[in-house]
């Protein structure tokens, strides 16, 4: 499972766990997977939820008093997270000391008629595939070589977490579209049999609000660095409906400077209406410098549809066309104008800013001497 996607259903959880148990009550949750613990296997996923520090006592009493919300998060995990088959609760004691007092609650496998197979899944996610991707023609190919696979037995008998990375990885090679996804974490998905289900209710802001908060939308930091230069660590694009006044209030925090620097080194892409109101684009504008490596090049917005309580499938269903070039960066990604590694464009970037910044003619002294200096510590 790659960093981003467990990093989202992290903060899924832990919203979960606050709606569950209410304030106060769970101070943290965590996601871990094969390789963060040994107990973990390949295939599994661990939730372990840190509560209040106490004894060991303290954590019997507590798990007595809410033992109502384990049953339900146990069976949310179950049907929502299959792979999470071990759920653990323990003390937020500094340092997360293995000696902790612990409480495990397995899956016990009751809801396991419930879920999807993965033949069953793999045929959902290539019927939406076909009828919603962008290129309808490349869409009827892919599905059509993911099936010989399918028929080959390339998928029988996987764990929740290598078919999804197993699937994505194919279709992300037949296709050469990274934004196609098969990942964890659904939704209720379709019914097994039965009468259609009801139109989908229109989303809920104000819970997607509350979900965005917990990253503070992907802005990890605003900042004023000397030499009067703005910098912004954005981790992620979330929907503007949502995170208009938190980018406002960003943008607000360095109107005053010089220079700007958005580090985007480690921001995976996400609503197109975010990209738009960050403007995106101002490299093809002739508004930006961009400093770094080329991009991914996931140019195509995507929509995520459920397959199942546990799985969904992330498709491109449009494409993002800039008014300048004619094109987008589908496939090729975004060509810096300064090419330098990852790791050396943030100093890059601020060196080059300084350096406008000492050339302008009207930059008070005090912010003159700090940009001088910034600089010299940066090329000494």
């Amino acid at each position: 499972m790659e960093q981003a996607e467990q990093a989202m259903l992290e903060r899924v959880i832990n919203h979960e766990m606050q709606e569950r148990f209410g304030a106060g009550a769970v101070q943290r949750a965590v996601l871990l997977q094969h390789g963060d613990d040994p107990a973990i296997e390949p295939g599994q996923l661990l939730v372990r939820v840190f509560v209040e520090a106490s004894d060991e006592p303290g954590l019997t009493a507590w798990q007595s008093a809410h033992q109502g919300g384990i049953d339900a998060i146990r069976r949310e995990l179950s049907l929502r997270l299959p792979a999470a088959r071990l759920l653990e609760f323990t003390i937020d004691a500094p340092g997360d000391q293995p000696g902790a007092p612990r409480t495990s609650v397995p899956d016990d496998g009751s809801l396991a008629a419930e879920q999807l197979s993965g033949r069953e899944i793999v045929t959902k996610a290539l019927e939406l595939l076909r009828a919603n991707y962008v290129f309808p023609e490349q869409a009827g190919q892919a599905a059509t070589a993911i099936e010989a696979r399918l028929e080959a037995g390339e998928y029988d008998d996987l764990d929740e977490v290598t078919l999804t990375e197993r699937l994505t990885r194919d279709l992300q090679e037949i296709t050469g579209d990274r934004h196609l996804r098969v990942v964890l974490g659904g939704g209720p998905g379709p019914p097994r049999e039965g009468p259609r289900p009801e139109p989908e209710k229109p989303p809920d802001r104000e819970k997607m609000r509350r979900i965005g908060r917990m990253d503070n939308f992907g802005i990890r930091r605003v900042e004023r660095l000397d030499g009067n230069i703005g910098y912004i660590d954005l981790r992620r694009m979330a929907m503007a409906a949502n995170a208009g006044p938190a980018i406002t209030a960003a943008m607000e925090l360095v109107a005053g400077t010089h220079a700007l620097i958005i580090d985007m080194r480690h921001n995976g892409g996400g609503a197109p209406d975010g990209v738009v109101f960050w403007c995106y684009t101002l490299q093809a504008l002739g508004r930006a410098t961009v400093v770094g490596e080329t991009t991914g090049g996931g140019a195509h917005p995507t929509r995520g549809f459920p397959i199942s309580a546990a799985v969904h499938i992330g498709i491109p269903f449009a494409r993002s066309v800039n008014p300048v070039t004619g094109t987008n960066w589908q496939g090729t990604g975004v060509v810096p104008d300064v090419a330098v590694p990852e790791a050396q464009a943030r100093d890059v970037a601020y060196a080059r800013a300084l350096e406008q910044v000492l050339a302008l003619d009207d930059v008070p002294p005090p912010i003159r001497d700090e940009a001088r200096e910034a600089l010299a510590a940066l090329t000494g």
